[in-house]
C-alpha cells in the first residue's frame, strides 16, 4: 500500500497528496509546478516555475477563450479581448461573492449591458467592475470547484472554501 504525504501548495494554498517516490509534480489546482525535497526526515517544495501561471479557459458562451493568473483562493487576473484589456477580482471579493451566493442557482448575468437582477454578473457589476467580467468569472469559479454550471445560463455556489 502507498504511503501518502500531505502537504500545501504555496501558490494557491490547496491541499496536495504525494507519494514517497515522487520527485517533482504540478498542482492539480493552479498548475504551479515543484521539485520535492527530502533532507534530514524533512519533506519540502521548491518552485520549479517562479512567475505566474497562466490559465486559459472558454467563456462562458463558449464563443472565444480568456486567459488568468491566480486562484479564486489568492484572487485573479483576468486577461480579455486580444490582451487588451484586463480585470482583477480579489480573494476578499471571491469570499464575499461565495457568501453571497452559497447553494443558490442563479442566473449567470453575462449581458454585456444589462445584467439581470440577482445575476452573478449584476453583483459582479456592483461589487467589483463596470465591465461585463460574469462569462469570465463563471467558469474561473466551475474550474476550480466552487460551483457547477446548471444548464446554459445558470450557476450554483457549492462551496466557501
Amino acid at each position: 500500500m502507498r504511503k501518502f504525504i500531505t502537504l500545501s501548495c504555496a501558490s494557491c494554498g490547496k491541499r496536495l497528496q504525494i507519494t514517497e517516490d515522487i520527485e517533482s509534480f504540478a498542482c492539480a489546482h493552479c498548475g504551479n509546478e515543484y521539485m520535492v525535497i527530502r533532507k534530514g526526515g524533512i519533506v519540502a517544495l521548491k518552485p520549479i516555475n517562479v512567475g505566474k501561471v497562466v490559465h486559459k479557459l472558454e467563456t462562458w458562451g463558449g464563443r472565444s477563450s480568456f486567459k488568468y493568473t491566480g486562484s479564486v483562493e489568492t484572487g485573479t487576473e483576468i486577461i480579455f479581448g486580444k490582451g487588451d484589456y484586463k480585470a482583477t477580482v480579489t480573494a476578499e471579493a471571491y469570499i464575499s461573492l461565495r457568501h453571497h451566493f452559497i447553494g443558490r442557482i442563479v442566473n449567470i448575468g453575462t449581458s454585456r449591458t444589462e445584467p439581470p437582477e440577482g445575476s452573478l454578473g449584476k453583483w459582479l457589476k456592483a461589487n467589483v467592475t463596470q465591465a461585463a467580467i460574469a462569462c469570465y468569472v463563471g467558469p474561473i469559479l466551475v474550474v476550480e470547484e466552487y460551483a457547477k454550471r446548471v444548464g446554459k445560463h445558470e450557476i450554483c455556489i457549492e462551496k466557501i472554501s
